[in-house]
């Protein structure tokens, strides 16, 4: 894969300060940085490839996003409080399910409706990582630019519709997502210091292990841990908040990655890219349904039903989950329970996208 100019990240962070400050002023809401990272990565790369320098995304500014959102969320997750019945768990793992069902017969008809291959169809729509799905192709000689721009597409509209159906459920208009008086940076130095830091050896021991995501799961562990162990030594919770520079910074890191993959070249035809993207509205059409079905049965809002459902990316739905105050602990387990299944049956996807090729 071709590499990256010097002068790139410097060049996402502005945009993404540029569009993400203009974005925050507008709405208040402190969950607009994602969206900020995905326009500013997408216009720093269109401007390096027209400047012809290289401009491919990297796995390492995604990974050190999930880092400092992982440690972030950690201490908000020590504090929930989940009560649920194996009925509603039984809903919950029903209705991610339904989402990996339905991204397959997608794939299916995407494969014999348009002019792409059964592995590329599958590459392009299967909600799993966004670096994942692109080297898979890589490696079986398909089309990396549309596998990487139809995933980067994915994952854009489903943060665009979260974030719209966060607004539209009263949580944007004042409430939960809007900024009020939040500390950059707190006064407890050690304490921040300590927090990234364990969450960093988190993550490398995460990894060890072959934890799914270690980026994220490991410094999210870690900073539920800490937090649970300071307030059981007193510590007041109001004191273990993550710093909202933190918080920014993670959130403009993991929506940079996406504009890096939505910006890349793409020379495969116009036919092949609109199939690919009318399959992604699609699934989340079906997701938008799932999630009102499980509103409608469960005890869960709307929003928190949409953000367990919606077709990826995990760490952007976990972030706005923990914007709302709702029920972030089935977001994360719904969100990366559905990644670790996408990722672990790798060879299995592969098998059944190939098959899609062979007659009758």
């Amino acid at each position: 894969m071709a590499g990256r100019t010097r002068w790139l990240l410097g060049a996402e962070l502005l945009a993404t300060g540029a569009i993400g400050g203009g974005l925050f002023a507008l709405t208040g809401q402190g969950i607009i940085w994602v969206l900020g990272g995905v326009l500013g990565g997408a216009v720093a790369c269109r401007i390096a490839r027209a400047r012809d320098a290289p401009a491919a995304p990297s796995a390492r500014i995604r990974k050190t996003g999930q880092w400092l959102i992982g440690a972030a969320i950690g201490p908000g997750i020590a504090s929930q409080r989940i009560s649920v019945s194996p009925g509603v768990l039984a809903l919950l793992a029903g209705g991610v399910l339904a989402i990996l069902v339905a991204s397959i017969l997608v794939a299916r008809m995407y494969s014999t409706l348009g002019t792409v291959d059964g592995l590329t169809a599958g590459m392009a729509t299967l909600p799993g990582g966004i670096g994942v799905m692109p080297s898979v192709a890589a490696e079986y000689g398909r089309p990396v630019g549309l596998v990487a721009i139809v995933q980067s597409a994915r994952m854009t509209v489903v943060l665009v519709m979260a974030l719209v159906a966060f607004v539209f459920s009263g949580h944007g208009a004042g409430g939960a997502g809007r900024v009020e008086h939040k500390a950059m940076w707190p006064h407890s130095w050690p304490y921040v210091a300590g927090l990234l830091a364990g969450s960093l050896v988190a993550w490398w021991v995460a990894g060890k292990l072959h934890v799914p995501v270690p980026s994220l799961l490991g410094p999210l562990a870690f900073g539920c841990l800490l937090s649970l162990g300071l307030r059981a030594a007193g510590v007041a919770p109001q004191m273990l908040a993550a710093p909202y520079l933190q918080e920014i910074l993670g959130q403009a890191l993991l929506g940079i990655t996406v504009g890096e993959y939505l910006a890349q070249r793409y020379r495969d035809g116009a036919g092949k890219l609109l199939g690919g993207i009318a399959g992604v509205v699609a699934t989340c059409a079906i997701a938008l349904l799932t999630a009102v079905g499980l509103a409608i049965v469960s005890p869960w809002s709307f929003l928190t039903s949409l953000l367990m459902v919606a077709p990826g990316g995990a760490p952007e739905m976990i972030v706005i989950a923990a914007a709302t105050g709702g029920e972030l602990t089935l977001v994360l387990a719904a969100q990366t329970g559905r990644q670790v299944i996408v990722n672990a049956l790798m060879p299995v996807w592969i098998r059944l996208f190939s098959r899609f090729d062979r007659p009758g």
